[in-house]
């Protein structure tokens, strides 16, 4: 019997419109999960990836063993902090959060929230960044048409959705800054404005172009 786990990430999905070949519109989501392993499977954004290797299946099964520690240990940090005092509120027969019991050491370890497990290899933020366009998608490296894998990227077009992530963080980031020095409120930017006369003309930011990878044709 096979079962399935999702395995929690931060998905950043870059929307892509464009018309008549020219300017495109961006937009930015998050989801909390992304890549699925049902099997020997992986599902990444809701499209069948590959079969996972023999290496990949150990990472995700000691993964999964992994996962079931961090959760037996939360409860138990649960369990451990519920008759303590916070903010001046007790409950009947619980001691003060300023103070350890016997059971707990000295360095206040067993305050900490247990850390969540690293996700797999095979499932990080680059694996799972979407380009959404109007006709296609592309992740990790492979075009897909609806949820059908049409094809892999040549190294021409994977090396132009590099360049193309970098001028795009690049336009955010002066996006940005042109927004901070705009702000109509605040100490800083009121002294900018004073130092500095305010003109109608502002420098023109230009959005980068996405590679073109797939096409409607219209009947």
């Amino acid at each position: 019997m096979y079962f399935c786990i999702t395995i929690p990430l931060f998905l950043i999905i870059l929307v892509v419109s464009s018309f008549n070949g020219g300017d495109a519109r961006f937009g930015h989501q998050h989801r909390s999960f992304t890549c699925v392993v049902t099997g020997d499977v992986l599902f990444i954004n809701g499209v069948k990836d590959r079969i996972l290797s023999a290496k990949e299946l150990e990472e995700y099964n000691n993964y999964t063993a992994d996962v079931h520690d961090y959760n037996v240990k939360v409860k138990e940090h649960f369990q451990q902090n519920s008759n303590r005092c916070f903010y001046g509120s007790c409950c009947y027969g619980c001691v003060n959060a300023a103070q350890p019991t016997k059971n707990q050491s000295n360095t206040g370890q067993n305050n900490q929230m247990p850390q969540y497990p690293q996700t797999p290899s095979f499932c990080n933020p680059e694996n799972v960044k979407i380009y959404k366009f109007d006709a296609c998608q592309v992740q990790n490296d492979k075009v897909y048409v609806g949820l059908q894998y049409a094809r892999d990227l040549t190294l021409l077009e994977i090396e132009k959705f590099q360049v193309y992530d970098r001028d795009l963080k690049e336009f955010w980031e002066n996006v940005t800054a042109t927004n901070q020095q705009q702000a109509p409120y605040g100490t800083q930017n009121w002294q900018v404005h004073k130092q500095a006369p305010i003109t109608d003309q502002q420098p023109t930011l230009q959005m980068p172009t996405p590679p073109n990878i797939c096409n409607f044709i219209y009947v």
